[in-house]
């Protein structure tokens, strides 16, 4: 069986990627912004090293915050 992580996987898009694997036999773990906080080093690093054995990454966060766009 085939493990999937899902980062921004509790809502809209990345519930349904989750939701998708699941129906197709694959373990999945879905995380959302209160879980893990992408823009943490730290965080990150701590989520990695509980799940370091993983077979499929859907990175489904945020950007950086909008900004002014000049040409």
């Amino acid at each position: 069986m085939k493990t999937a992580i899902v980062l921004g996987g509790s809502r809209g898009i990345g519930k349904a990627i989750a939701d998708s694997l699941k129906s197709i036999g694959c373990d999945v773990i879905a995380t959302s912004k209160n879980e893990l906080d992408t823009s943490s080093l730290e965080s990150v690093s701590n989520f990695a090293e509980k799940h370091n054995e993983v077979d499929i990454l859907i990175l489904n966060t945020g950007g950086p915050e909008p900004k002014e766009f000049f040409l």
